[in-house]
């Protein structure tokens, strides 16, 4: 009974978290600021650590 309740915040956080991630990769693909091995390196990282790495380019990525 209890999962009842609380699978709605989990469909809600698993779709905030994608959309999270999918702006994080945009934001990495268009950033102005990062060569070309770098943007690279980060797509990688985006794609690879799904759940990490747009919280790492977050903090870390998108700030010079």
């Amino acid at each position: 009974m209890l999962h009842l309740i609380f699978a709605p915040f989990g469909i809600i956080f698993g779709v905030l978290y994608l959309i999270f991630w999918i702006v994080m990769l945009v934001d990495c693909i268009q950033n102005p600021r990062l060569n070309d091995t770098e943007r690279v390196v980060w797509v990688l990282v985006l794609l690879i650590a799904q759940f990490i790495g747009p919280i790492l380019y977050f903090f870390i990525g998108r700030k010079r």
